[in-house]
């Protein structure tokens, strides 16, 4: 390699690593700002909020199963999708929203229109790209939902790195997403008591 290859492949990885560690910042940032609430709505809304801003990302999804385990519901979205939050239910193992429940491994898809698993191809309106992440939620080894994230503002597929990033962030908000959900329901529960 001669000396300007070397110093252009050097500042191509120079450019790489610091994206890395921006996305790692505001990785460590999302997950501080995970704890200010414990309200599942607001939880959930601040993990797709920072998921997205992470992978730099326009629309996301949480999806929880339900007490049985056998089918997911939206309960929270942002970007075009905000308003289908419990309008939209898919059975645990169909699609690949039910696929990673099912499954509890995280799919990366890098063209919808390709892959058979994904019920909506991309003349859908909600999609602006082909490329798609979701990864579970999980507690204690239990899966309980699963987060899906797309189009992308490069309009660049996602890849194994921001597969990673989902990981990672997933790894510490699914505890906080625990937490709020009991929190909810011992706040019903005392709402309910009546004194004999």
């Amino acid at each position: 390699m001669d000396s300007k290859k070397k110093i252009k492949y050097l500042e191509e990885e120079n450019t790489a690593l610091k994206e890395k560690v921006k996305r790692l910042s505001i990785l460590m940032e999302s997950i501080k700002s995970l704890n200010t609430s414990l309200r599942v709505d607001v939880v959930l809304l601040s993990i797709i909020r920072s998921a997205t801003q992470v992978l730099e990302a326009d629309s996301g999804t949480i999806m929880l199963t339900d007490d049985n385990g056998e089918e997911l519901t939206v309960v929270a979205a942002t970007g075009k999708i905000t308003k289908i939050e419990g309008k939209i239910k898919v059975k645990v193992g169909d699609g690949i929203s039910g696929t990673v429940a099912a499954t509890g491994k995280s799919i990366l898809v890098t063209d919808i229109e390709q892959d058979p698993r994904f019920k909506r191809k991309n003349n859908d309106e909600r999609y602006k790209t082909k490329s798609f992440i979701c990864v579970p939620i999980k507690v204690r080894n239990k899966t309980i939902g699963v987060l899906s994230i797309s189009d992308r503002h490069t309009r660049e597929a996602f890849n194994e790195d921001c597969l990673k990033i989902l990981v990672a962030l997933l790894s510490q908000a699914s505890f906080i997403i625990e937490y709020a959900r009991l929190y909810d329901e011992i706040r019903h529960h005392i709402q309910d008591w009546e004194p004999f």
